[in-house]
């Protein structure tokens, strides 16, 4: 289980899907801290 697993599991954002796909950006952001936002979110 990934940190944003145990952060946000709980967390109600109205529908289980936005709450997946919370969790699968921070693991992606998390991945790469260094990153860029714009060009990891494709815009």
């Amino acid at each position: 289980m990934s940190w944003a697993q145990q952060e946000f599991e709980t967390l109600e954002l109205g529908d289980a899907r936005r709450t997946r796909r919370l969790i699968r950006r921070m693991d992606d952001l998390s991945a790469a801290p260094t990153g860029s936002i714009p060009l990891d979110s494709g815009d």
